[in-house]
């Protein structure tokens, strides 16, 4: 409607339809320049519309309606109109203001507070994307907190290692991971990955709607080293996507599994992948999780050719899950048709090999 709106001010008055227009395409301009230097994949990067949309919303029936019944009575129709919706704004406004300030806007103070209560002496923290130091700047905390990787960048396995190597903590300090749309930035998990590949662990958790606090401490001796897999694999999909490997780790019931693909040729489509735990080869999955490689951030045609892509998977285990041997399969499939990837050399699924569960 407001498209339609805006495209009848244009053929009646050429003037103020040029201005729109403008308007209009400096907007274009803008989100794609923003594009750019951070993902813009959230439709309040469209609010900037809502003024134009509103003029076109008013401008169509009134365009329409006056060449039927007049400028009078078209008013006559639209100003209960305007009014009923000015009121209903107002109230729906009022709700937003009077809700609790953590609904419309981050709230960081719990987790600065948890941080403040929680820190012990030599603590260091690190924020991933960088963009989440800012919540230290009106709250503040005696751990001093560095910024990780920037909108727009990708954490590679060698990055992330020299990235923690420049951030360990003095003497028994921990290291506390801020992580704020730390997907944009990480989508592999790769930060998690190399602390608990070095022999961290945590300590302190703290969950909220926009961030996770975690604490890691390391032992001593620990050297932080480019994430690679214990398990080499030699499968590849049809299409130009190998999967060169493998890491496990377990901590309680949480069972992580890292995927490490490669692409050996450019890919056109967005892909989803799935890591199964099952008792035998055919049987129903335990514990699974389905997702897109590496994620919406970066789908498979924005990641490039020859690259080690590590890819975390986590899942809880059953808690009457018996100890035994289980295998490990992935498999790769189109999230609009369902329809799997086959493997080179036969079949839809790969064995990842055998786990044993005490």
């Amino acid at each position: 409607m407001g498209v339609l709106g805006l495209v009848l001010v244009a053929l009646k008055d050429s003037v103020r339809g040029g201005v729109l227009a403008l308007s209009f395409g400096l907007g274009i301009v803008g989100l794609f320049t923003l594009w750019q230097v951070r993902p813009v994949h959230h439709v309040r990067y469209l609010a900037w519309t809502l003024p134009l949309a509103a003029i076109g919303i008013v401008e169509a029936p009134a365009v329409l309606l006056r060449r039927l019944v007049g400028t009078r009575a078209v008013w006559g129709l639209l100003g209960p109109l305007v009014v009923l919706g000015s009121l209903w704004g107002a109230n729906r406004s009022l709700a937003l203001i009077e809700a609790d300030p953590t609904f419309w806007y981050p709230d960081f103070r719990g987790a600065v507070a948890f941080l403040n209560t929680h820190a012990r002496e030599d603590d260091r923290g690190l924020a991933a994307a960088a963009h989440g130091v800012e919540m230290f700047t009106p709250y503040r905390s005696p751990v001093p907190v560095a910024a990780g990787p920037q909108t727009g960048e990708r954490l590679r396995a060698e990055e992330g290692a020299q990235l923690l190597e420049m951030e360990r903590p003095d003497g028994e300090g921990r290291l506390w991971l801020i992580l704020f749309q730390d997907q944009s930035v990480d989508p592999g998990g790769v930060l998690i990955g190399t602390l608990e590949a070095a022999g961290g662990y945590r300590v302190e958790m703290w969950y909220g709607r926009e961030l996770r606090l975690f604490a890691y401490t390391l032992p001593e001796e620990a050297a932080f080293q480019p994430l690679v897999p214990q398990r080499d694999l030699e499968a590849s999909y049809e299409g130009g996507i190998r999967l060169q490997g493998l890491s496990v780790h377990r901590e309680g019931r949480l069972f992580t599994v890292y995927l490490f693909w490669e692409l050996t040729e450019p890919q056109e489509e967005i892909l989803s992948s799935t890591v199964h735990l099952v008792r035998r080869p055919g049987e129903r999955p335990l514990a699974q999780q389905d997702k897109l490689i590496l994620n919406n951030y970066w789908p498979l045609p924005y990641l490039p050719v020859g690259e080690s892509l590590p890819d975390r998977y986590e899942f809880i285990l059953p808690p009457d899950l018996p100890a035994g041997a289980y295998q490990l399969l992935a498999a790769l499939y189109d999230p609009q048709t369902w329809e799997r990837r086959p493997v080179v050399g036969g079949g839809d699924m790969i064995d990842l090999g055998e786990i044993s569960l005490p």
